[in-house]
């Protein structure tokens, strides 16, 4: 499946404003917070929650990341035959490189191995990748907003995919 590059850039800037103003019209938002759940149980409740999505059509990772370059290519490469493309390269600053990947289904593999990077760079453990993991689940009328900030929680937003309804302000 090719990722259709100019639909994410324009979804990208509503998305941005999705996440900075934390509503929109019809969309239905949650907060999860993992705080006091086991550090070694997090990675699989989280799974399990992605894994009972049903009708997800396709799915598509954005990653915010601040490694070198090349080392979030290797690890995309060694983990999944999935297309990326690197829209942001990280230029050892503040702002993060930014890479998105899309599958034509839930790769629960590969979920895994990147949450578990994710969450053990929070507490110093290998093996760690300093990224931000956003999660995109394609549905038929809806599309599942999934940001994984860090080991503490993630938040939930079901956007209206359908043309007639769902904005975001």
């Amino acid at each position: 499946m090719a990722i259709n590059f100019n639909q994410i850039i324009n979804f990208e800037s509503q998305i941005s404003k999705l996440l900075k103003n934390q509503k929109g019209k019809d969309i239905i938002i949650g907060r999860f917070d993992l705080t006091e759940v086991d550090f070694n149980y997090k990675p699989k409740i989280l799974s399990q929650y992605l894994m009972s999505f049903k009708s997800v059509n396709s799915v598509t990772y954005k990653l915010l990341y601040w490694e070198k370059n090349e080392t979030i290519k290797e690890f995309i490469k060694s983990n999944t035959k999935s297309e990326f493309q690197i829209t942001t390269l990280y230029r050892n600053g503040k702002l993060p490189g930014v890479l998105f990947i899309n599958e034509k289904s839930m790769n629960e593999i590969f979920f895994n191995i990147l949450i578990l990077n994710h969450f053990n760079y929070e507490q110093a453990l290998s093996p760690s990748l300093n990224i931000r993991v956003q999660l995109f689940l394609h549905q038929k009328n809806f599309i599942t907003l999934m940001d994984i900030y860090d080991d503490r929680g993630f938040n939930v937003f079901l956007i209206n995919n359908s043309e007639s309804r769902g904005s975001i302000q």
